[in-house]
């Protein structure tokens, strides 16, 4: 390119005398010329982004994925259930079976109470000692007396509490006993049977190693703290006239027999069925000897 323009320049000398003519035709050669050299130099800076279009329309759908790998394990569920007249009417009162599922119509004198055994009608020919489940969605087993009255499960017993190290009266639930344990209920299916009925009994037996319920001194005697948080013992007094009854008093006057075990049945029998079930005992024959008890619950039930 250099040798066109040295060419060029040696031409222009050549036609200096040309006519005026001539020297426009050379001077606007030489003023593109230069252009043409100078644009090949030049730099562009980008301008400012527009403003953004209007959305477009959705495309069609892509093709499927492959398929994952599996997950993780999931948590091992609930065991299974045998299909008997109670579980079937169990999953029914729960929505797993149809009301009308044809399981229904096969077990329906069978058909467990969902309310006091009292207020079953046929009761004959449906609940007399039979084990039914009480309490939709939260069911436990009762018994179904004949006489109407609807009774937990009962061969229910603490450990053994050996209490010889405790030098006052105290309460045995300082020793870990727990009501809901020893009855197998929550405080929420004990209130169902409470709010359901118009009267409760219950039977403790207690059973002895050198301790006695009935003592010869009467504040020593065993206190029982009811459902309402109401302290009662063997006899009336000024906090309560309510007290509970001994049905057999093995459990005093030991004499040669402290190293064996005894018992004492307990009773109470009320119409104020919030008094019920027993929550804690408060043991008061503490003589710094070697001294057990454990409790057994006979009966509590419900009408």
């Amino acid at each position: 390119m250099s040798e066109i323009i040295n060419d060029f320049f040696k031409k222009k000398i050549q036609v200096n005398n040309q006519d005026n003519r001539h020297n426009f035709f050379f001077n606007f050669i030489v003023v593109n010329i230069t252009f043409h050299f100078k644009t090949q130099e030049t730099t562009f800076i980008r301008g400012l982004p527009g403003s953004p279009g209007e959305k477009g329309d959705k495309g069609i759908d892509g093709p499927r994925g492959d398929t994952g790998s599996p997950g993780l394990q999931g948590i091992r569920g609930l065991p299974g259930v045998v299909m008997s007249d109670r579980s079937v009417w169990h999953m029914e009162m729960i929505g797993l079976v149809d009301k009308d599922d044809e399981y229904i119509e096969v077990v329906e004198e069978l058909m467990p109470v969902s309310d006091l055994c009292k207020d079953k009608k046929d009761k004959e020919k449906v609940i007399v000692n039979g084990t039914k489940w009480m309490k939709e969605l939260l069911p436990f087993e009762v018994i179904c007396e004949a006489s109407g009255w609807t009774c937990l499960e009962t061969a229910k017993k603490t450990t053994e509490f050996n209490y010889t190290s405790e030098i006052q009266p105290f309460w045995l639930s300082k020793l870990n006993f727990s009501s809901n344990d020893f009855y197998g209920l929550s405080t929420h299916q004990i209130n169902y049977l409470q709010d359901r009925a118009s009267s409760a009994k219950i039977t403790i037996r207690y059973h002895c190693k050198n301790s006695v319920v009935l003592s010869e001194n009467k504040d020593n005697s065993l206190r029982l703290l009811l459902w309402n948080d109401v302290s009662v013992g063997p006899y009336s007094d000024e906090a309560t006239p309510f007290k509970y009854t001994v049905l057999n008093n093995n459990c005093k006057n030991l004499g040669d027999n402290k190293s064996k075990w005894l018992y004492t049945d307990i009773s109470i029998v009320t119409s104020v069925v919030h008094r019920l079930p027993v929550i804690d005992f408060q043991i008061r024959d503490v003589r710094n000897e070697n001294q057990f008890l454990s409790l057994e619950l006979k009966d509590l039930c419900f009408r």
